[in-house]
């Protein structure tokens, strides 16, 4: 396990070593906007699993959450109704998650996507896990940093102190200072219907 400082910016040598961790299955936390998340690449089980282990007696009736760099790639697995369309363009890049029915759900693990197809979707507005979305190129795991049913990290010292013995299991620790925002709001989106699964930052 490594600690990246990075508190405004990260550099691009560092985010070589994030990429390649992502390619090669690992696991990282870094900040969001919102609170600090575990990162892995959704199309790797492996990575899922360790994610799942981290977790701990995660129900396997939630699923994880993802960051994408930009809309091309949100449009590139997934289906946008008008409403869903208009609330991305107001809220994006935001704290607000958009649960979204999948092209092709055959792509994702069921620790992605639901019995329905759908799956969960953002645009992030921090400079740092836009900079690694963007180097990634691709969809990233975004799902809290603390062990289920507990609080969700905020600063490095207590994501050092959630998972202890498990430190070993991640390969980066990106640390983004002090995090005082509160988790992303979930909302699915069901043809011109919204449903608010999670409130969070943002009022819907």
């Amino acid at each position: 396990m490594e600690i990246i400082k990075a508190e405004k910016q990260i550099s691009s040598r560092d985010l070589e070593k994030i990429v390649s961790s992502l390619k090669n299955d690992g696991i990282i936390i870094y900040p969001t906007e919102t609170v600090y998340g575990i990162g892995g690449n959704p199309f790797s089980q492996s990575a899922l699993n360790k994610i799942m282990d981290l977790k701990e007696n995660r129900s396997l009736d939630k699923r994880f959450l993802m960051l994408a760099p930009n809309m091309d790639v949100v449009e590139k697995y997934f289906v946008f109704s008008s409403v869903a369309r208009e609330l991305a363009g107001k809220y994006w890049p935001g704290p607000l998650t958009l649960v979204l029915p999948l092209k092709d759900k055959r792509k994702f693990s069921d620790l992605i996507k639901s019995n329905d197809g759908y799956a969960g979707v953002r645009v992030s507005s921090s400079s740092i896990a836009s900079s690694i979305a963007r180097s990634w190129n691709d969809l990233i795991v975004s799902t809290s940093a603390n062990i289920s049913g507990r609080v969700e990290c905020r600063n490095l010292k207590e994501v050092l102190e959630e998972f202890g013995d498990k430190l070993s299991k991640i390969d980066y620790i990106i640390d983004g200072g002090f995090l005082s925002g509160k988790p992303s709001t979930v909302a699915k989106v069901v043809d011109h219907k919204v449903i608010v699964l999670r409130q969070g930052e943002v009022n819907l």
